[in-house]
This record gives structure tokens, C-alpha cells and sequence, in this order.
């Protein structure tokens, strides 16, 4: 059963061809085989190529198999048998189950694409095959800015199989490309990821094309929702073309379009008809970035992106002494979210340096500690998930990766 699952799933290490498949059908409704074994090689056998499925049954010897491990009968059994039955008109036509049994039957033209290969995706994979690893710039080549439409036509005719193996291959692809740790550790305030609104455009349009995950997608908004006035004024100018990209790929009835229109309509004046329109007008986050001199002018000249150690370390401290957590706190909350995320990381680090110490009052820590929960107040959780779900995949925590890898390309 496993390597049925395994086959089904799509898995690419489970490739199987047509007399590996014949041999796990017949295995599954031999002997004392159970109704879930037998519903299981029903499954395999509807999800196969027509290719595959005539040379399966090229001699007869896997009908005769199937006649005996789904006798007529009452109950679960004959329901089995009728779905068989079903089987072969839908795949040989009607009244073919004789010429079948006699190995001379062929498949009508239900799948003919035969198997998943990434060259179907475009012929700049050509030289890849299933398995391979994917280069990262072949993968953002083959996947970046196409609609889900383009890459299912390419996909025409392939067996839910092979369309399954297509869909893990596409999401290795896109694990290799980059594209979604990119985003999350440009979120979560990484001082080695640094996008301009060109980059964060490429980014979101990355994110929602591709066959891009629910999960991409939703990082996509959090991406232009923490993005500030100044670069979304960038990021939909009009002619470049993202509303129609973010309107294509987070379709009406996608569970993430009222997500998109509130964005819309709570970034642009006038909403998501203006901006439609070419008046492109956001408002609610005024640009901002995080360097230590804004909770101090004492602070001028350190840097954010270098922990600071020594006197440097002890001018923070004495700086901090003096501020409450409330003033902080308040000169935080005002930034865009990308940088009081970097402000996050920045105060943890001192907060940490400090407390090695050991020798920092307690009040200090505890204004850090304060400031750094205001950087963080804001979560990015999904709110109104759908119940039924154990958890949310829209609630994930956006935490840096554990490389410490510089940044990849869009």
C-alpha cells in the first residue's frame, strides 16, 4: 500500500512504471485482500497514463487478476465490483471488458501526455529531469510572472499521477528559487535582505505566480501590507502592471481575496477603483527606518546592522536609563514593519549583551524587554481562519531561517 500512497502522492523518489504498477495493483487485490487494498488499486489504476494503462494490460493477465479479487456480489464487495466495471468503459470504452480479458483492447484518449517531465513546463528545463535538483536561476525563469492557467495548459493531458508529480516538482522548484525565505526574512528584519519597491513588486509577483502555494500567497500580502506609503506608491505604478498580477493569482472566491481587497481599500485612497484607474494614492504608513540614534541623539554614528560591544555597549545602556519604555515604545510604533522588526533585532541583541553583563540594572532590561515586545505587537496571523483546520497554515510564525546565507535572487 505504501508504494501505491507513494505513487499517488505524486512523490518523486516513487516513479514506477507500467510493469512496477501492474505488479502493486495485482498485489493489492490478491488473496484475502481488504476493501480499502482494493479501492487503493481502483485508485492507481484511474490515475494512470494511457500508455501505461495499455501496456498493464497489453496480455490479459492483469484482467483475469482483477476478475478474481472483485467478484460480484452484495455490499461493499459488488459496489467495488461496479466501480470496476465503471473503470474499464471509462478507460476502454463500453462493452470493451471481453477484448480487455483478451489483451487486445486499447485505451481510449483520456490521459495521453504520458509521463511528467519539467521540459512539458518549458523548454528551458529540457535538460532536467524529475529528480534532479533544480538550479535556483532555472527555477525563477521557468516559474516567475506565469499565471496557474498558463502552467495547467502546459500540463493538458497528463494523468493525475503525473499531474501530481508535477505539482511536487514545481514546489521544489520554488523552494530552490527562493523566493518565500526571501520574503520571510526581509519581514522578520534580516539586515542582509534589503528591497527597494522594485524588489518588493518582483517579490509579490513571485509570490502569486508559479503555482505558487495558499502560503506564498498569503506572505505576498504581508509583504505589501508592511511595505510603507512612499514604496507602494512605487511598487503600483500604474503601467507596470501588479494589480492585475495580485487580482489573477488571488482570484475572486480564492479564500485570500477579502484579504486583497481590504488591502486595497485600507492602503489607497479612493481603494482598489482608483488604483484600478492609474491614481495611485497610499496612505497610513509614512516611510520610516530604524537606526539607534532615534531613540537617542546620544546614539548618532552606531549603526544597526553591527552589535556593539565595550563603550559602545555602555552608552546604549546609559542611554536607555533615561528614556522610559513608553517613550520608546511610542518612537517605535510609528515605524513601517519591516523596520521595527530590524529595531526588534537590534534591542534583543543589546538586551542579550547586556544582561551577560550582569552588571545593568533590572530597569533596563526591563524598558528593552518592553520596547522590544511594542517592535513586535503586531502579529501576522490570519485572522477568521476557516475551523476544521489543527493548524492554521496562515498563522506561522515568521522567524528568520536558521541559514545565515546572503540573499537570493528574484
Amino acid at each position: 500500500m505504501d508504494r501505491a500512497r507513494a505513487y499517488l502522492s505524486g512523490d518523486l523518489d516513487a516513479g514506477l512504471d507500467a510493469g512496477q504498477l501492474r505488479q502493486v495493483v495485482a498485489a493489492l487485490v490478491a488473496g484475502a485482500a481488504g476493501a480499502a487494498e482494493r479501492a487503493l488499486a481502483l485508485l492507481v489504476l484511474q490515475s494512470a497514463g494511457d500508455a501505461v494503462l495499455g501496456e498493464m494490460f497489453a496480455d490479459g493477465g492483469l484482467a483475469g487478476e482483477l476478475d478474481a479479487g472483485f467478484p460480484p456480489g452484495e455490499g461493499a464487495g459488488g459496489q467495488l465490483r461496479a466501480d470496476l466495471e465503471r473503470f474499464y468503459e471509462q478507460r476502454f470504452g463500453p462493452g470493451q471488458q471481453a477484448a480487455v480479458a483478451a489483451g487486445t483492447a486499447r485505451p481510449l484518449v483520456v490521459y495521453p501526455a504520458g509521463e511528467f517531465s519539467p521540459g512539458l513546463l518549458g523548454a528551458g528545463l529540457a535538460d532536467l529531469g524529475v529528480a534532479d535538483e533544480v538550479p535556483a536561476a532555472q527555477a525563477r525563469a521557468a516559474l516567475y510572472g506565469r499565471g496557474d492557467a498558463e502552467l495547467e495548459q502546459r500540463l493538458e493531458g497528463v494523468s493525475p499521477a503525473e499531474a501530481a508529480r508535477a505539482a511536487r516538482w514545481i514546489a521544489r522548484a520554488r523552494e530552490a528559487a527562493g523566493w518565500a525565505d526571501r520574503a520571510l526574512r526581509y519581514l522578520t528584519g534580516d539586515l542582509a535582505v534589503r528591497l527597494n519597491a522594485g524588489l518588493q513588486r518582483r517579490l509579490a509577483t513571485a509570490l502569486v505566480t508559479g503555482w505558487a502555494s495558499e502560503d506564498e500567497r498569503w506572505l505576498a500580502l504581508h509583504l505589501l501590507r508592511a511595505a510603507s506609503d512612499e514604496d507602494l506608491k512605487d511598487i503600483f505604478e500604474p503601467g507596470l502592471g501588479l494589480l492585475p498580477v495580485l487580482e489573477e493569482g488571488i482570484p475572486a472566491g480564492h479564500g485570500l481575496r477579502p484579504e486583497l481587497d481590504s488591502f486595497l481599500q485600507q492602503r489607497f485612497s479612493g481603494g482598489p477603483d482608483d488604483l484600478a484607474a492609474g491614481r495611485v494614492l497610499p496612505h497610513r504608513q509614512p516611510a520610516g527606518r530604524f537606526t539607534p540614534e532615534l531613540l537617542d541623539p546620544s546614539l548618532k554614528g552606531l549603526a544597526a546592522d553591527v552589535e556593539p560591544a565595550g563603550a559602545r555597549l555602555d552608552r546604549i545602556a546609559a542611554a536607555i536609563r533615561l528614556k522610559s519604555s513608553e517613550k520608546l515604545s511610542e518612537r517605535l510604533r510609528g515605524l513601517p514593519l519591516v523596520e521595527r522588526a530590524r529595531a526588534a533585532r537590534w534591542l534583543t541583541a543589546i538586551r542579550v549583551a547586556l544582561h551577560a553583563q550582569g552588571t545593568v540594572p533590572g530597569k533596563v532590561l526591563a524598558t528593552l524587554e518592553r520596547s522590544i515586545w511594542a517592535c513586535a505587537s503586531r502579529n501576522f496571523s490570519r485572522p477568521g481562519w476557516r475551523p476544521g483546520s489543527p493548524q492554521p497554515p496562515h498563522a506561522m510564525k515568521l522567524t528568520p531561517p536558521s541559514s545565515g546565507q546572503g540573499t537570493t535572487g528574484t
